[in-house]
């Protein structure tokens, strides 16, 4: 028989190249059994022989009819791996298109983490030479506070020599208040004891006083009584004068001779003996008036002069006591002011201490809280800078980190043909590549040489282990990011088995109807039961 020519042998499958060429040499004995078979005659000797060629017929129908079932499943699997080839090639050509987009993207990210980077250092360049200029600025500002330091310092000196006067002053004010004070209470116990002593004249005066105005009172009733009785006595002798001026006269107009003065000698002999007695009388009552008069003149005098002189004593000690009470009055003054003064000053010392003291002590808390902020405030600004200089440090860095890992990631792109390895990073390489060795070892690739050493004199082994170990982490990453397609390929696995055993039963199911049909025809000597046989 012929050799089935519809069959179509897949080109890259040696097992399928192995079957066709056995299917084709059972062919060509089945050809030559019926040849031999159909020719001349049958001798008498060769009943033995064609018995043997029966069974050997009916062995290679069998074989005939097994090998043609695993040609048909050998051209169902090579239909299966075309279309799985092709589904392959289809997505290797979306997957190079993919590289292809995410070099693209690289690049552009390269170019734009470039720009960014040239920002960054310009950046960094400027904020250098600002925090250079700071820093400068901040030396002057510490040039500028150290001065005002040392001027505060100088004026704290000043103020602490103005307290050790003001304390100075404040002693000697103390001293001059004491000896003041002590002046005033000398001069106060003086002009008491003078005070006193005049008093004492005073009384003394008042008591003379009054003792020589009741003996003027006595001795002025005397002269008055006195003056009184010589009145009387004058006024009775005045009388009497008239009297005798008027007997006088009455004998000086009687006329008579010596009768008359004979007559009248002795009477007229002893009127003017009493007239000569009571002219003396009356001298010496004159005399005695003119003296009481004069005596009493002078004690009038006297007790006028007593008078002006108790009236002078009585201004005067009118004047003293004025002069006692302004005394008093300008020392009470005089205290009070001083103790007035000395309570001033004490305020004024205390005032003054205090308020120098809370003066120098708030101005030197205040200069020293103000020299405080502005510390801070340029320990904030140089810590902002050194955290802006480590943050731009950090950018720097991150930036040369990602350029050099996208450097590296579009090498070993380009290296291994726009094929990454998702899991290690780790570069495939096509054949041939860095003389067709890996840079590091896939992880499955490792484990599997671990269990079968004999693994890595292949190359392709290695090559098929890691681009099946790059499907399985490329589709676990579909499946980690898409639940739908976890349950698309749940369906599909479900399918396929589902399929697979219904091949299975329908091949297995044939395959028994052929062996039976096989059996059946191996009874009728001399008829092709191969399938595809003329």
């Amino acid at each position: 028989m012929p050799a089935p020519s519809g069959r179509i042998t897949p080109p890259h499958s040696g097992s399928g190249n192995k079957l066709a060429g056995f299917v084709s040499a059972i062919s060509s004995q089945l050809e030559n059994v019926s040849s031999g078979r159909g020719g001349g005659p049958p001798l008498s000797g060769s009943g033995s022989k064609a018995a043997s060629t029966e069974e050997e017929c009916a062995r290679l129908h069998k074989e005939l009819s097994r090998v043609k079932a695993e040609l048909r499943m050998k051209d169902k699997q090579l239909s299966s791996t075309q279309k799985s080839m092709q589904v392959c090639e289809k997505e290797l050509i979306a997957l190079e298109q993919e590289c292809k987009e995410k070099i693209e993207q690289v690049q552009q990210e390269m170019s734009v983490m470039q720009v960014d980077k040239s920002t960054d250092e310009q950046n960094f360049v400027q904020a250098l030479e600002m925090k250079d200029k700071q820093v400068r600025a901040m030396k002057i500002d510490l040039d500028a506070l150290a001065e005002a330091k040392d001027q505060y310092t100088t004026e704290i000196t000043s103020l602490k020599a103005e307290l050790a006067n003001t304390v100075a002053s404040k002693d000697t004010l103390w001293t001059s208040a004491a000896s003041a004070s002590n002046e005033s209470e000398q001069l106060i116990v003086s002009l008491r004891s003078e005070l006193q002593d005049m008093l004492t004249a005073m009384n003394n005066l008042k008591r003379e006083y009054a003792e020589s105005k009741t003996t003027m009172f006595s001795r002025q009733s005397q002269l008055e009584s006195t003056n009184t009785e010589l009145v009387n006595s004058v006024a009775n002798l005045e009388r009497e004068l008239a009297k005798v001026r008027e007997t006088t006269s009455a004998s000086s107009l009687t006329t008579g001779g010596a009768s008359t003065s004979v007559t009248s000698g002795a009477p007229q002999f002893g009127t003017n003996a009493s007239f000569s007695s009571m002219n003396d009388e009356f001298r010496r009552v004159q005399q005695t008036l003119v003296l009481t008069k004069k005596s009493l003149h002078d004690e009038s005098r006297k007790n006028e002069v007593q008078k002006q002189e108790n009236i002078a004593l009585t201004v005067e000690v009118h004047r003293l006591k004025q002069a006692l009470e302004t005394a008093q009055e300008s020392s009470a003054q005089q205290l009070l002011a001083t103790a007035q003064e000395n309570q001033n000053l004490k305020e004024q010392v205390k005032q003054l201490s205090a308020h120098t003291n809370a003066a120098a002590a708030a101005n030197s808390e205040l200069r020293v809280q103000r020299l405080t902020n502005r510390l801070i405030e340029k320990q904030e600004t140089i810590d902002s800078l050194r955290n802006r200089v480590t943050t731009m440090d950090v950018r720097l860095q991150d930036s040369q980190l990602r350029v050099q890992r996208a450097e590296e990631k579009l090498s070993r792109m380009e290296q291994n043909g726009g094929v990454d390895d998702m899991e290690m990073v780790t570069p495939i390489g096509k054949p041939g590549m860095m003389g067709g060795m890996r840079s590091r070892p896939n992880r499955m690739a490792h484990v599997i040489s671990r269990v079968a050493p004999v693994v890595e004199r292949s190359h392709r082994v290695l090559t098929a282990l890691d681009v099946l170990d790059r499907w399985l982490l490329f589709l676990g990453r579909v499946f980690l990011q898409a639940p739908f397609a976890r349950l698309g390929m749940l369906c599909y696995v479900v399918l396929i088995h589902f399929w697979v055993f219904m091949i299975l039963s329908f091949h297995t199911s044939h395959l028994t109807e052929e062996m039976q049909l096989a059996e059946g025809a191996a009874i009728e000597p001399g008829e092709d039961m191969i399938p595809g046989g003329h």
